[in-house]
Order: C-alpha cells, then sequence, then structure tokens
C-alpha cells in the first residue's frame, strides 16, 4: 500500500494482529486508535522498515533470496554433489532371421560349411508358401483375378476359401457355385442364394431372355426380385 491504509490492512499485510500494530504505532510516536482508524503514508512506511529492520543498525534484513532457502515458493535445492548414474545397460543383440550367413573361412571344407548352415538354421531362406486347400487350389487356378502373367496369392486364395468355409461350404458344393460362374470372393452372395432355396443349377436358367447370373450381375435386379420373376415365369414352380 503506497497510500494511507488503515490499521487492521496493515496488520493483514504484515501477519499481525491490530493489536500489536496498535502498540508498534504507539511506539512510533504515532497515535491511533481503533483497528480501522487511517494511519498516514509515512507511518505506514515507518512500521513496515521496523518490522523488516530496514534502517536499524546491527538488525539482519529478512532475505526472500532462493539461495538462503527460507522462501517458501523457492524451488527445491539442489545437492552440488549428485551420486554418479548407472552406466547404461548395452542392448541385446537381436538375430534377424533374412540376414545370410557369415562368410566361411577359407579352410573350410564342404562338409564344414554344411553342417555350420544345418546348425544355423538356414537363416538365409525364406518360409514356403503355405498349402492351398482344394478349394483354394479352384479359386486360385478359375478366378478372373488370377492370370498367368499375374497368379494370384496362395495366401488370397486361402482367405477367399476360409469365406467359403465360414459359411459352411464343404468343398464340392463351394466348387460347383464356382464353376456356375461365382467368383471366389462372393461367398456372400452365394449364401444369400442358398437361403433362398437356389442352386448352382439356378444361375443357368433363363429369365427375361438372360440367365439368372447375367441378370444378377447387372445389379439392377436384387437377389429376392429375381427370384420373384422365377416364381411368375415357372407359376410358383421349382427352381
Amino acid at each position: 500500500m503506497a497510500g494511507k491504509a488503515r490499521v487492521h490492512e496493515l496488520a493483514k499485510e504484515l501477519g499481525l494482529s491490530s493489536k500489536q500494530v496498535l502498540s508498534k504505532l504507539q511506539d512510533l510516536g504515532e497515535f491511533v486508535k481503533s483497528p480501522s482508524s487511517t494511519v498516514e503514508a509515512t507511518a505506514a512506511r515507518k512500521l513496515r522498515d521496523a518490522m523488516t529492520g530496514k534502517g536499524q543498525p546491527g538488525t539482519p534484513r529478512r532475505s526472500w533470496s532462493h539461495a538462503t532457502g527460507n522462501n517458501p515458493y523457492s524451488p527445491p535445492r539442489r545437492d552440488p554433489n549428485p551420486a554418479p548414474l548407472p552406466p547404461p545397460r548395452p542392448p541385446r543383440p537381436r538375430p534377424d532371421p533374412w540376414i545370410a550367413p557369415s562368410a566361411p573361412d577359407s579352410d573350410e571344407t564342404f562338409e564344414q560349411a554344411a553342417r555350420r548352415m544345418r546348425a544355423q538354421g538356414k537363416p538365409g531362406r525364406r518360409p514356403r508358401p503355405p498349402k492351398l486347400t482344394r478349394l483354394a487350389e479352384h479359386i486360385a487356378g478359375d478366378s478372373v483375378y488370377s492370370h498367368a502373367h499375374n497368379p494370384m496369392s496362395p495366401d488370397i486364395a486361402n482367405g477367399w476359401a476360409m469365406q467359403w468355409y465360414g459359411h459352411v461350404f464343404e468343398d464340392d458344393e463351394a466348387i460347383a457355385w464356382l464353376k456356375a460362374g461365382l467368383n471366389g470372393n462372393e461367398a456372400d452372395a452365394a449364401l444369400s442364394m442358398r437361403r433362398i432355396g437356389w442352386t448352382p443349377v439356378t444361375l443357368r436358367r433363363i429369365v427375361r431372355g438372360e440367365t439368372v447370373l447375367e441378370l444378377w450381375r447387372k445389379r439392377v435386379f436384387s437377389i429376392e426380385d429375381i427370384d420373384r420373376m422365377l416364381r411368375e415365369q415357372d407359376g410358383d414352380g421349382a427352381r
């Protein structure tokens, strides 16, 4: 407070009671009556100087320096001689399965090299491709996505075959749908057709001048719409 202040305000500022402030002001020659009395700026400055020891020889001044450590808001002190940190652990070497074996010695014989390769597990060899199931072989060989210059990956063929197996299609039944014209990735369509009573033979039937498969591939009519056409054509007969 640079100007005038009341006694209770000075007490709050200095962390004292109003009675202590009144007593100190009387010692300094200032006459005040109550905690609500106003103190002149000069008297307030004298009171602050008296509390901090300013202007009084032999009285150490309170310091809020970070070095003394008496400031409650100062950061904690750091040890000037901290203990050394432990050395970092060296990384563990990890063998790379795709790295070829080291070059043999010039005096190594063929038998010794063969034994060394067997002991190292032939790290330069890549794993063999997965074995194809009978359905996967048919998908890889007859799929429209497989060509002579770009054969289908065994992983893709097995993945499509697993879709058929997931819909509880046996190899013979699934291959029959593939031979009727469906692709290897159309197991969901075959499941929908089977649910409404279609068979692979149904895909070859003629409706409105086209086969059922050709009409379905136009994506104009749904499977249910084509099934309704078949029923109307057959008089609700067999499909």
